[in-house]
């Protein structure tokens, strides 16, 4: 009877340590995934302290994770992008083109929130994610300034053959 109690003791603890290897990979990949994907994530616990700060956001913001995490969002994101920020409606909601300076360099982001919710669907912090658009806008503002100059070719050379039919008429 010990016997048998010993090796269903031995079945149990090696079936749940190869579970809990399966949950320690499993977490592995999601905090791999969430630390190597090109946006910035940061995750906010109800009481506005980041969570998670991933490299992407160390890259952009020039502020290492361990200088951000378990520090308040407002002290770290800066004043005035933590207000637009904290403006933004309970839910999922975005904000457009927010310039942000960070060492004399303006950088603009597309800044989205999601609420944190738990098992019982309580709200229990915030996920922002940042969306570096600068060369997005860069782009854009260069496609609409040559969009300009070659209308204004059209008009110019317009005006140029307006002006020349007559004056060809005169000098004939």
């Amino acid at each position: 009877s010990s016997l048998r109690l010993s090796v269903e003791n031995a079945w149990l603890y090696s079936e749940l340590k190869g579970q809990s290897d399966e949950i320690n990979l499993l977490k592995e990949f999601n905090e791999n995934i969430i630390e190597n994907i090109n946006l910035g994530i940061v995750v906010l616990s109800g009481l506005n302290i980041i969570r998670t700060w991933n490299n992407s956001m160390e890259l952009k913001f020039k502020i290492p994770a361990d200088k951000a995490i378990n520090k308040k969002a407002f002290t770290v994101l800066g004043s005035d992008l933590w207000k637009k920020i904290h403006k933004l409606e309970k839910g999922i909601s975005y904000i457009n083109n927010v310039s942000v300076e960070i060492d004399d360099e303006t950088l603009i982001f597309d800044i989205y929130t999601s609420p944190l919710k738990d098992s019982m669907n309580k709200r229990v912090g915030t996920i922002l994610v940042f969306d570096d658009v600068t060369e997005k806008i860069f782009i854009q503002n260069q496609l609409i300034t040559s969009e300009k100059l070659a209308s204004l070719g059209l008009l110019s050379a317009g005006i140029a053959h307006e002006v020349n039919t007559p004056l060809t008429g005169i000098s004939s």
